[in-house]
């Protein structure tokens, strides 16, 4: 059981003490602060938002058609069907209002609205880890070695 008591961190009747001082919840905030929030772990537990940033990895840029048609391909492939016309259509909208806004927000990519493109941006190293993605954007293979090598 953790209890705050002024301003300090309690864990039942002990306080978390670091180098001979109380941990409080300044210093706590600014360590948290440096820590991916929920908005990381909700976008990647998204398959549609994996899906975009695997094929960003390999292709800089990208129409939403295309990253519709990827989506419903992939969705399709993983349940042994063909991708059919309404599959493509929810994919579209799955992934203009939701997936690819929550990405430009985390920074990974950029929207534009107008022509219908995505831009990779610089994708964060903790989501590149997660993805297996190397450093140059290529995906990790099983046995540790990266494609396009």
């Amino acid at each position: 059981m953790c209890v705050c008591v002024v301003g300090t961190l309690m864990v039942g009747e002990h306080s978390l003490v670091e180098d001979d001082h109380a941990l409080d919840l300044d210093t706590i905030e600014a360590r948290e602060a440096g820590i991916p929030g929920p908005a990381v772990f909700d976008v990647l537990a998204s398959a549609h938002a994996r899906y975009v940033l695997y094929y960003l990895a390999v292709e800089s840029t990208a129409s939403l058609e295309e990253l519709a048609s990827v989506v419903a391909g992939l969705e399709a492939m993983l349940s042994d069907s063909l991708a059919s016309v309404e599959d493509h259509r929810r994919a579209k909208m799955n992934l203009v209002h939701a997936v690819l806004p929550k990405l430009e927000e985390l920074g990974c990519l950029e929207f534009d609205r107008d022509e219908d493109v995505i831009i990779r941006l610089e994708i964060p190293a903790m989501v590149r880890e997660v993805l297996g993605l190397d450093a140059d954007l290529s995906v990790d293979d099983a046995s540790g070695s990266s494609e396009g090598s």
